[in-house]
């Protein structure tokens, strides 16, 4: 069950913000039943932890994204644009709830309320920080919203290989593996609207290429940690079977960050934008044959 927001959008044809065309930002509100017993390696094997490090990331991740574009909203003139800003706020708002929801079917296996908690302490004390600097040389609410544009540059492309490929999900149970294909379509579907504000209020190409680099390599990082610490709560910290799976997961087969990488190194392109990436096709696939987009 589920419901979706139908006021309608100008034409997607007169875009006066971006080129190309983009799929319809659609708010949906679905119900996912996550199972807490199947919970522990859905994925059929070790590659599910590295879904369970980055779920209990996105509540507060997803609340800074909101905070930092919508801080924006009265300087942005565009209507289309002002409406696509509210329907990310929404999508993000319906994120949160449905990973909380994923979390809490995962915590008697693993502690991911620890590691919402430890976000949300971080990522507030970041927005608070970059909110307050204002100088000629580093605006710091704008880098803030560099981190924004960064980061949903990172989740689309991700979200771009879970629509395209059916391997990654093939041996998956079929609720968590419908939520985490929604979650990827609707990455893509806004995957612009933090970009365009960026680009509308005046930032730079060196200031998100800078920032890209720095919040992809720390998100890697904090991933692989926090998967380190499930493996050592399960006694297996230096399981060369288990990390062999991982590593075959996001480099081998199906090789999910491999085959994203021309994609995330696509951001450092002066003139790029996120639909020069046309996923158009991907999200009418994934509404097509999904029961949470009919």
């Amino acid at each position: 069950m589920h419901a979706t927001d139908s006021a309608a959008l100008p034409s997607a044809t007169a875009r006066p913000h971006t080129d190309p065309a983009r799929p319809e930002i659609v708010v949906r509100r679905p119900q996912h039943r996550l199972d807490p017993t199947q919970a522990k390696l859905w994925l059929g094997g070790a590659p599910t932890l590295l879904l369970h490090a980055l779920s209990p990331t996105f509540p507060a991740g997803e609340y800074f994204f909101i905070k930092t574009v919508m801080a924006y909203r009265d300087r942005i003139t565009d209507p289309q644009l002002r409406e696509e800003m509210r329907r990310f706020a929404a999508q993000e708002s319906v994120h949160t709830r449905e990973h909380l929801a994923y979390d809490a079917a995962v915590q008697e296996h693993y502690d991911l309320k620890l590691i919402e908690e430890l976000c949300r302490r971080d990522l507030k004390r970041t927005y608070v920080l970059l909110r307050g600097i204002r100088r000629r040389w580093f605006d710091g609410p704008r880098i803030a919203l560099a981190i924004t544009v960064g980061l949903e540059h990172v989740t689309a492309s991700l979200g771009h290989q879970v629509l395209r490929d059916d391997r990654i999900l093939a041996d998956a149970d079929p609720e968590f593996a419908r939520l985490w294909r929604w979650h990827a379509a609707e990455e893509v579907e806004h995957k612009a609207v933090a970009f365009d504000v960026f680009q509308a209020v005046g930032g730079t190409w060196f200031e998100r290429v800078v920032v890209f680099t720095i919040m992809a390599n720390l998100l890697l990082f904090d991933t692989l940690r926090i998967v380190s610490h499930f493996l050592a709560v399960d006694g297996r910290r230096f399981d060369r079977r288990a990390w062999g799976g991982i590593f075959r997961f996001l480099f081998g087969t199906p090789g999910v960050l491999r085959r994203a990488l021309p994609q995330l190194l696509d951001f450092y392109r002066p003139g790029f934008h996120p639909w020069d990436h046309d996923d158009r096709g991907l999200v009418a696939r994934w509404r097509a044959r999904d029961a949470v987009a009919a």
